[in-house]
């Protein structure tokens, strides 16, 4: 059954949404005072100059259902109420997201099984193969372009950039191509993406991203590309990103974005000391935003 929407008078709608229709789609907007809500579906997405419609991280200003008023959790699901927005309201909305100091972007729901555990990718699922490179390389492209722009913008461009679970080596090989002099080391559990990485990165080290192959404080760009939906749980996330931002140099800087969504949120960063620089980003030639976190630790 698909989401349902039912009209209502003096401007106020709502939709339901029962637990067998994806809630982990459904995404609030945190803008100042006020609050969005919607619910992500396809978007469009740029494959070799091409537009076409593909699933991932970016949500559109079509998918805002409104201005969020309150929440109504059932047996068979949850009712979301809402202001209803005009086309240009919702433009506006999408504007003041990437401008306003403090404004966020998150998903509430996590990615449940029948059972009601975290729903998981196996290790099998991550085994390389053309197919998947090609896919996994091919979702990235826009976060790709968001990081360089972003680390260009906060002037973050030299030393040692590490990511603990590289995958493919993609994201640091761009980098690499891009600032020149940078010294990548990836990390990642799988042997098989080692290999394939080895042959795009300086260093390559294969484990547990629980176990940093880098000293305390020793780099100038932490990458987390896997505290994600269907990568780790919640509560991995928490463990791992506290662990794993010890190896940050005070005043580096650390990206978090993923193609789906970001377990830890806006607060979560702030509660750990961390500047937050920038929590939402819109990809270059798109009409839409996703969330792409830029975190300083302090000095």
């Amino acid at each position: 059954m698909n989401t349902t929407l039912v009209k209502r008078d003096v401007g106020v709608d709502h939709f339901f949404c029962s637990h067998r229709d994806k809630p982990h789609d459904i995404f609030f907007m945190k803008i100042g005072g006020d609050t969005f809500v919607g619910k992500k579906y396809e978007a469009d997405f740029l494959v070799d100059g091409k537009v076409v419609k593909r699933k991932t991280c970016l949500v559109e200003e079509g998918m805002l259902f409104g201005k969020y008023r309150s929440m109504k959790v059932c047996e068979k699901g949850y009712s979301f109420f809402y202001e209803i927005m005009s086309e240009q309201e919702k433009h506006q909305a999408f504007d003041r997201v990437l401008k306003m100091d403090g404004a966020y972007l998150y998903y509430p729901f996590l990615t449940l099984n029948e059972g009601g555990g975290e729903e998981l990718c196996s290790q099998e699922q991550w085994m390389p193969s053309l197919e998947l490179e090609r896919e996994l390389n091919d979702d990235e492209i826009p976060l790709r372009e968001i990081a360089i722009n972003k680390l260009k913008e906060y002037g973050q461009t030299k030393g040692v950039f590490y990511d603990p679970a590289c995958s493919t080596g993609k994201f640091l090989e761009t980098m690499k191509n891009e600032f020149k002099g940078i010294y990548t080391i990836g990390q990642d559990i799988n042997p098989k993406m080692v290999e394939v990485s080895s042959l795009k990165l300086d260093e390559t080290i294969c484990g547990d991203s629980i176990k940093p192959c880098v000293r305390p404080s020793s780099v100038d760009v932490l990458v987390f590309r896997f505290l994600n939906s269907f990568v780790v749980s919640a509560a991995d996330a928490d463990i791992l990103f506290r662990k794993l931002i010890t190896c940050l140099k005070p005043g580096g800087v650390s990206l978090v974005f993923g193609h789906t969504p970001v377990l830890l949120s806006f607060d979560y960063f702030v509660s750990q000391g961390l500047e937050v620089l920038s929590s939402v980003a819109k990809p270059p030639g798109l009409q839409s935003v996703c969330e792409f976190y830029v975190l300083r630790k302090k000095d």
